[in-house]
């Protein structure tokens, strides 16, 4: 059964031709250096077989963040060169299950995107690439860090995350796991480090209307600093 994508243009840097093949859908796009607000390529499909192929054409030196996300299923997603290698390949991205890869191109050259529904479930699903913003490189960076148990680095990239953009919650959970994960013993400073994360991005997730989730990590934060887990 053929896939069906349906394809949605934002802003102006997009170029797109589509072609329906049995079993999966082609897409080939034009992305131009712009701004990193703007974002050159967004299309939206529906997933009947388990995977979907889209193409676009990047510039050596790009730094691009690529990103799928669907709600109906856990997808994956891999990076092939222009010649055919795979560059990268992902199935979630720190605390989403959503994939997202933050790379940069290393030549000129159409780069294909295959979304994967690993687990071979049907459902909506949307790719994206864009220029990758300092914030999403410093917080690609803090979590390859950590799948590296480079600790220190993953604290100085994730504190580097936050200087660039404040107000993303996950990332004050990332820093406090990190700090947790990197500290045998801990220190005064860096137990109140751990609870005052939680607490910063409990506060984030409640203005963002997530009460649900804020009560969680305050519960987690409370915990912390009542046990002797992170005491001095």
């Amino acid at each position: 059964m053929a896939t069906r994508f349906l394809f949605k243009p934002l802003g102006i840097l997009l170029t797109v031709s589509t072609v329906l093949v049995s079993g999966l859908a082609a897409a080939t796009v034009s992305v131009q250096r712009a701004a990193a607000e703007v974002t050159p390529l967004r299309q939206t499909g529906v997933l009947e077989s388990v995977q979907g192929t889209h193409t676009f054409s990047g510039t050596a030196g790009q730094l691009v963040l690529i990103t799928v996300v669907s709600e109906d299923f856990d997808s994956s997603l891999t990076v092939l060169a222009p010649n055919g290698d795979e560059l990268a390949a992902s199935d979630d991205f720190g605390r989403s299950l959503n994939p997202s890869v933050v790379l940069t191109l290393p030549t000129t050259g159409a780069y294909q995107l295959i979304a994967r529904s690993p687990y071979g479930q049907a459902g909506t699903y949307q790719v994206s690439v864009r220029v990758a913003t300092p914030y999403d490189q410093a917080y690609a960076n803090g979590l390859r860090f950590v799948i590296e148990r480079n600790y220190p680095g993953a604290i100085a990239a994730f504190n580097e995350a936050i200087r660039l953009d404040s107000k993303q919650p996950s990332t004050y959970l990332d820093l406090a796991d990190a700090i947790y994960t990197e500290a045998t013993t801990l220190k005064p400073e860096e137990s109140e480090g751990v609870i005052s994360n939680y607490q910063r991005a409990a506060d984030l997730y409640e203005q963002a209307g997530n009460t649900e989730m804020a009560d969680s990590l305050r519960e987690q934060a409370s915990y912390y600093q009542d046990s002797e887990v992170l005491a001095p």
